[in-house]
């Protein structure tokens, strides 16, 4: 899908730990994009200049969209990586 439409943001979504789904999606998109930066759901991302960039992967876990302001924080992120 990446590949036939390159400009189209991409989400992971997992139930485990942040730093094992980075190695997982960096070993399923490092072929088409060696540079790809994969980021958590975090503050820091929130604020990202890549949000939205074909070569930019967000993770999203379960612990994110609980209640509260982890889900807003998610939600803001969500809507500006796929603005």
């Amino acid at each position: 899908l990446h590949q036939r439409y390159p400009k189209l943001p991409v989400l992971f979504a997992g139930l485990t730990e942040f730093s094992m789904m980075k190695s997982a999606v960096e070993r399923i998109v490092g072929k088409i994009h060696p540079n790809a930066e994969i980021l958590p759901i975090a503050a820091s991302t929130e604020n990202h200049p890549g949000l939205g960039k074909e070569n930019v992967f967000l993770v999203l876990r379960k612990e994110d969209l609980a209640a509260g302001a982890r889900s807003e924080l998610a939600e803001r992120i969500l809507r500006k990586h796929f603005r």
